[in-house]
């Protein structure tokens, strides 16, 4: 079943706004590594498992611009389906995004925070797994803190037991038909809730709690967004899509470029993938950040201060009919390998090492065999896009050590082609590049002759 994604980014951020200074955007504008925190959140949740839009709620004055922007041009690549005005409090945006979310009886509606740009996609699939067991759920956390009730003047009245205690996330998650109407019931009874958990208990509504992640904290003051920027600095986070950066680029240009079958020379003149990579050349290491459109600088997040290090693997079964290229080079073979691009093995394993070492994901994020723009791509546009992208982040490629397991053909004669290939589109030294070639010993599907399979360490330093 599908289910909608609603993200409110329709407030002001006051408290924020106090803090940075009066020139400081609305909260959900603010920026985490060039990317303001609404692009985060929208991104998170159009990763969950199973939902099939995101409608992002903004404040009113916001609307007609965020069409034409850069900003609205980066919350479609991350993910956003529709945009709609927000309303004077919470639950009249949560109502705006949540009405314009398909209709059905069946539908869920994950209601999550924009200023949660942190959560876990994983995460929020347990919770709308939860909802579909019992109607509704939310992530929240245990209260590991002793609690305390004060009086007017801050003086304790009484230790609250923590037992049962528990502090709210979101997303907050209930079918789309009873979110509609447990906030129209409380618009009725003149209460106005925090959050739509509240609205759906007082409407009777039995709602699950689902441990998150202690990551997903609601960015509400300047040592919330400091805590934010420390955390991506740290890696392992995937970073939203820039629509400027190399892998959109990338994206739109392959839509244009020939499959496989018309493969020539990379480097022709004639050649619509040396044509590629005459653009690809010709991309800016670091994009425009998205915050130039809503008037606040974007703040640089400086990666750690020592090398990175990420391990790359791929195997790609072995068939008639099919070119077999590796490393970007045609090697004579009967057969090739089979795949939705041109299947090279150790390229992709190098790209993911790339992209692992980065904390930018995985190939399958980024350049999914699902996607027509890719069919038949050239994996050297893929490891450009890759090195560009890990370039943006604030790294560069330090050495490359990658294996490729074959039992036939022999790849000694190859392996310096493939070696010039690889250390020219990752722009360093050849002698930052070093390969091996093994065997299977007869041993399994590499081993007898079904499959070619491929691994590669990558280093990345600071730039």
């Amino acid at each position: 079943m599908s289910a909608s994604g609603v993200v409110v980014a329709a407030g002001l951020g006051l408290r924020l706004r106090a803090e940075l200074g009066e020139r400081t955007p609305r909260k959900a504008y603010v920026t985490l590594a060039e990317r303001p925190l609404v692009v985060w959140s929208t991104w998170a949740l159009a990763r969950v498992e199973g939902v099939d839009e995101v409608v992002v709620v903004v404040h009113p004055d916001d609307l007609e611009e965020l069409e034409r922007s850069q900003l609205g041009a980066a919350l479609r690549a991350s993910g956003a389906t529709a945009f709609v005005a927000g309303g004077a409090r919470r639950q009249d945006s949560v109502r705006n995004g949540i009405q314009a979310c398909r209709a059905g009886a069946e539908r869920f509606v994950l209601v999550h925070d924009a200023a949660r740009p942190l959560l876990d996609p994983s995460d929020a699939k347990r919770a709308l797994e939860a909802a579909r067991e019992v109607g509704a759920a939310l992530l929240a956390l245990p209260v590991r803190d002793t609690v305390k009730r004060g009086d007017d003047v801050a003086c304790v009245t009484e230790t609250v037991p923590r037992d049962g205690l528990w502090l709210a996330q979101t997303p907050q998650i209930g079918r789309r038909d009873a979110l509609l109407a447990a906030l129209d019931a409380a618009d009725a009874a003149g209460v106005e809730v925090t959050d739509e958990a509240a609205a759906l208990e007082r409407a009777g509504q039995r709602v699950r709690l689902v441990r998150g992640c202690a990551d997903n904290f609601k960015v509400t003051t300047a040592p919330d967004l400091a805590r934010a920027r420390e955390r991506v600095a740290l890696g392992g986070v995937l970073l939203p899509p820039l629509p400027s950066g190399p892998i959109a680029k990338l994206s739109a240009q392959l839509r244009n470029t020939p499959p496989m079958g018309t493969r020539v020379d990379f480097g022709a003149e004639d050649s619509a993938v040396g044509e590629l990579r005459t653009k690809l050349r010709g991309l800016p290491a670091t994009a425009t950040p998205l915050a130039a459109t809503v008037g606040a600088p974007a703040p640089a997040t400086p990666p750690p201060a020592f090398p990175r290090t990420g391990i790359g693997t791929d195997l790609h079964r072995l068939v008639a009919g099919r070119p077999l290229i590796l490393g970007g080079v045609e090697v004579p073979s009967e057969k090739g390998l089979a795949g939705h691009s041109d299947a090279d093995a150790l390229t992709h394993a190098v790209i993911d090492g790339l992209l692992g070492a980065a904390g930018l994901g995985d190939i399958g994020e980024h350049f999914p065999d699902t996607d027509p723009a890719y069919a038949g791509a050239d994996s050297m546009a893929l490891l450009r896009a890759a090195r560009l992208a890990v370039e943006e982040a604030g790294f560069r490629v330090g050495y490359v050590d990658a294996i490729v397991h074959a039992e036939r053909p022999k790849l000694k004669p190859h392996k310096a082609a493939m070696r010039e290939r690889l250390s020219d589109t990752l722009g360093v030294h050849p002698s930052c590049v070093n390969l091996k070639a093994k065997t299977g010993e007869r041993v399994g599907p590499v081993g007898r002759g079904e499959a070619i399979a491929a691994t590669a360490v990558v280093t990345l330093l600071p730039r």
